[in-house]
């Protein structure tokens, strides 16, 4: 009798012991943000490095990817309950805090791709000694670069910023302009505006309107370039004196080199001028800056 009480129990301890581990063991959840300048091939293959190396590891891993057609924010729930984030990207995150507070890896896109088991890894430690990144919102010249990391590495992203927000504009103006040539000849580059001649119902005028605004789009190349390199050097007060100064670049025919020039000479006078201590009085009208 004493005996078969004794299986008994221990029979229901043998029973009850796995059920009570799975129940209370939570797989780790990690969401991540891979990005790279040109927003098509490296962003897309190191999500999927990270998920399948996610999965390996028994991990709920999801991934936001920042594409050249933009992107879907990842749901706010999804990153409360997040554990811990990945960040592989070559170019600044946008709305980055919303991911803060959390056990972080910051690394390029590179990373991400060769070796997404380590990252799991690091960012498992992190959450294990509860290492967390502030509250605070650093600006894209800040978390553009890792600690330690050379001016030459930050100069990269800074230019790699600017690339990738130009990209979309050379694709799209440059299929325009091909389809143009494929519908109407090599002639149609001298066909007269469209507000002055168009026929609906003959293909030059098509090809003529797909050629005149492709070029449009291609007239935004290097004000856009410069404006996106102030902007990733000193956030948004860099915009409007990046891309004046690429306008500017592009009226006197100075071409990339010189929308280079001014959006780092904009994005570095913008970060002069924040150093400058604003009185209190009249903070409130420069809260652009």
């Amino acid at each position: 009798m004493a005996t078969s009480a004794a299986a008994s129990a221990d029979a229901a301890t043998d029973t009850t012991a796995p059920a009570s581990d799975g129940d209370g063991d939570s797989p780790f959840r990690i969401v991540a943000v891979t990005s790279c300048p040109t927003g098509i091939a490296h962003t897309y293959m190191a999500a999927e490095s990270l998920e399948n190396a996610g999965r390996e590891a028994g991990v709920d891993l999801v991934v936001e990817t920042q594409g050249s057609a933009g992107f879907t924010r990842l749901d706010p729930a999804v990153i409360a309950a997040a554990d811990a984030v990945i960040f592989a990207h070559d170019v600044p995150v946008r709305d980055k805090d919303r991911f803060a507070g959390k056990p972080t890896v910051d690394v390029g896109v590179k990373a991400g791709i060769n070796r997404p088991a380590e990252l799991i890894s690091e960012v498992r430690g992190k959450a294990e000694r509860g290492e967390v990144t502030g509250g605070t919102t650093p600006t894209p010249v800040q978390r553009g670069g890792e600690e330690g990391e050379g001016y030459g590495s930050m100069l990269r992203k800074w230019l790699m910023s600017g690339v990738s927000y130009m990209v979309p504009f050379v694709a799209a103006g440059g299929l325009l302009i091909a389809l143009g040539f494929a519908i109407g000849g090599y002639e149609i580059k001298s066909a007269p505006s469209v507000m002055q001649h168009f026929v609906w119902t003959q293909t030059d005028s098509w090809a003529a309107l797909m050629f005149q605004i492709g070029a449009v789009a291609f007239g935004f190349l290097v004000p856009v370039l410069a404006g996106y390199i102030a902007y990733g050097m000193a956030d948004r007060p860099g915009l409007v004196p990046g891309f004046v100064g690429g306008m500017i670049a592009s009226t006197i025919n100075a071409g990339f080199l010189g929308g280079l020039a001014a959006g780092l000479i904009a994005g570095g006078v913008v970060l002069a001028i924040q150093r400058v201590k604003i009185p209190k009085a009249v903070r409130g009208s420069c809260r652009w800056w």
